[in-house]
């Protein structure tokens, strides 16, 4: 089925068909074996005025039209907006045929079987929807990859962004679907925290899992707990070797100062007395100062390591509650010291 040059132009020009004709149209959608690419682009616009766009007999004529052009994106968003506006059983199964072209298959097998489950799974349109589930089936068992999809916390909402920004429901997280192998954009979101993107590639025949830890909206920065935890985790790792080499270097400080010592008692002669010592205690003046040094970073970046560990949910989501473990850092001082004091 191919649309006439017309077509559009009718519809902005206030043509309205009747509910019989849109359903024709929605018909014979469905039973085209493949959609055609031989409608001029300008068949399935980006865009439609702000009364055509709140019209669902429009937006469903429109997207007959995009999903005969070949743009199943574009049909897909249209079906969707003509669908949240009247809910026709039609629109299902023109949903769930947009999906099968977009392979993604879980969520339309979904749309396919809500048609069938309407009083409408008697019209010759549902036979060819039988046809197209029993093709689906085949597709699921022998080609499809499984995507499963995880937060923290669980609930919120998996959606699929496909090429040209459509998003496609997959429901609440945990979540698993069934679609063509491929890369795919997963988009979370959940009332209260902020929205996460990830991109996940599936394998035919394999399983994917995204596993998510999504950041409160109060948080400072847009990093998860298990980001910060990772961060903290590699600074400690980083440095705990220089806080080993520079208490290393000040064992050697302290080595080559008692060794100046004990030359008194090896070397007889003053003048090589002299010389050696004067070797011992600068070369240990040297190691002190990079021991110093080393040690009072590695200890640092350790300490803050730990701290971004311990405090990992704290930071990234602020004010979840008491029962999240996290760890408190707070100035300490004294008579003879001040320091920093980590309260859990």
């Amino acid at each position: 089925m191919l649309m006439s040059p017309s077509f559009l132009s009718n519809i902005c020009r206030g043509n309205r068909r009747s509910g019989a004709m849109l359903a024709m149209l929605l018909a014979l959608c469905l039973w085209s074996p493949t959609a055609r690419a031989q409608t001029p682009p300008q068949e399935c616009p980006d865009y439609l005025t702000p009364d055509l766009r709140h019209d669902p007999r429009s937006l469903t004529m429109v997207g007959v039209a995009c999903f005969e052009a070949g743009h199943y994106e574009a049909a897909l968003r249209y079906y969707l907006q003509a669908y949240k506006l009247a809910p026709d059983p039609l629109l299902r199964g023109a949903i769930g045929r947009s999906l099968h072209e977009l392979g993604v298959w879980g969520p339309a097998r979904h749309f396919y079987l809500g048609y069938l489950a309407t009083p409408d799974a008697d019209s010759p349109s549902a036979e060819r929807i039988r046809e197209r589930v029993a093709q689906l089936e085949s597709a699921l068992r022998d080609d499809a990859a499984t995507l499963e999809v995880r937060s923290e916390p669980a609930g919120a909402t998996a959606h699929l962004e496909l090429e040209h920004g459509a998003w496609v429901d997959l429901g609440p997280t945990p979540v698993n679907t069934r679609v063509r192998p491929g890369r795919y954009q997963v988009v979370l979101t959940h009332p209260g925290y902020k929205t996460r993107r990830e991109k996940v590639s599936v394998g035919a025949g394999r399983n994917a899992r995204l596993e998510e830890t999504l950041v409160s909206e109060a948080a400072a920065f847009d990093v998860s707990a298990a980001s910060w935890r990772r961060g903290g985790t590699w600074t400690m790792a980083a440095s705990a070797p220089v806080a080993v080499a520079g208490t290393a270097m000040l064992i050697l400080a302290s080595q080559n100062a008692a060794a100046a010592r004990d030359a008194e008692y090896q070397i007889e002669d003053s003048d090589a007395l002299e010389r050696r010592q004067t070797e011992l205690l600068a070369r240990g003046d040297r190691y002190r100062a990079w021991g110093t040094t080393g040690a009072a970073v590695g200890a640092a970046g350790v300490l803050t390591g730990l701290v971004l560990y311990l405090s990992a949910n704290r930071l990234a989501n602020p004010g979840r509650g008491a029962e999240d473990t996290a760890a408190t850092l707070l100035p300490e001082l004294g008579p003879n010291y001040a320091g920093l004091r980590i309260a859990f």
